[in-house]
């Protein structure tokens, strides 16, 4: 992954890519308040695109796909193909100090060794195929200050996560990162719609696009990534804050990303009705503070989290 534009670089747990929608949305200045107070004492810094009575609020959802772990600045991919060249250079030490047949050498170390870095690299890739592919949901406010800490840098809150991936709510509760990830089943429909229910069956998120789809409007790439590079603030229980960094940008020249409207539905049983019920989304650009943007083949890095 290229380092340029990021400046200094914190110490990335692990990495995948994202492909999903999200929502900035319009919410009700009170209840954004309410359920931010819950979390600790926090100041709501004013965006000049809303109303004194409404705040921005985040609503995301992503599949996450080639999850992979990273170790001293360098993914698992490339340990293990590090790791499986290693392996191969020994096992051909070890060939070349066995008799040589009939005094012709084989060649067979030099393929030894490229087939063990191989089928190395392959297990790795077939784990984060299996491990590394799921579904989220993240709900969060940005333009938040800590009034305990940091108060000249905003922070984005984490109200809440949906995941159907147990191994994501056992990191998140193991490290400490204060999501307070729970499960929920996630659905697609080819149309590039969602469906997010709880374990028992109860709808919670319904996003379908508008058919047949609006044209795109002008997309501000560069204001929702400022917003994207806000760290993130988790909180397991009150005053117990966690900071950490999800990496990613919509300007990767590999990444695909376009406004698109859609209709939301929200049940109350989510984060108590912080989201409106039901909603037309716009398709964000053209000036309109709210809107919703659809992206894929997105790099992101998460850091280690650390008390805030």
């Amino acid at each position: 992954m290229s380092q340029k534009g990021r400046g200094a670089e914190p110490s990335f747990l692990s990495g995948a890519r994202l492909s999903g929608v999200l929502l900035r949305l319009s919410c009700e200045r009170s209840r954004v308040q309410t359920e931010v107070a819950r979390f600790g004492r926090f100041r709501l810094a004013a965006d000049p695109d809303y109303p004194v009575d409404r705040l921005p609020v985040h609503c995301e959802l992503w599949s996450v796909s080639d999850g992979a772990l990273r170790f001293g600045g360098v993914d698992q991919h490339h340990w293990a193909r590090r790791m499986g060249a290693a392996w191969g250079a020994s096992m051909g030490a070890l060939w070349d100090l066995a008799p040589i047949r009939r005094g012709v050498r084989t060649g067979e170390p030099g393929r030894l060794g490229r087939a063990a870095e191989w089928t190395a690299l392959a297990a790795s890739r077939a784990t984060a195929a299996s491990m590394g592919t799921y579904c989220e949901l993240m709900v969060s406010v940005p333009g938040v200050i800590d009034e305990r800490g940091d108060r000249s840098r905003p922070h984005a809150l984490v109200l809440g996560m949906l995941t159907d991936s147990a191994l994501a709510r056992w990191a998140d509760q193991t490290l400490g990162f204060g999501y307070r990830k729970k499960p929920a089943t996630f659905r697609r429909d080819p149309r590039g719609g969602w469906n997010v229910s709880s374990e028992d069956g109860q709808p919670l998120v319904s996003v379908s696009r508008q058919v047949p789809p609006v044209r795109p409007a002008f997309l501000d790439v560069d204001r929702i990534d400022a917003i994207f590079q806000m760290p993130l603030l988790g909180s397991s229980r009150p005053g117990h804050l966690s900071r950490s960094w999800l990496w990613r940008s919509l300007r990767q020249p590999d990444a695909h990303v376009a406004p698109v409207a859609v209709s939301l539905d929200t049940s109350k049983a989510l984060l108590g009705g912080v989201l409106p019920g039901r909603l037309e989304i716009p398709a964000y650009g053209g000036g309109e503070a709210s809107g919703a943007i659809e992206f894929s083949n997105v790099e992101a890095w998460i850091s280690y989290p650390t008390p805030a």
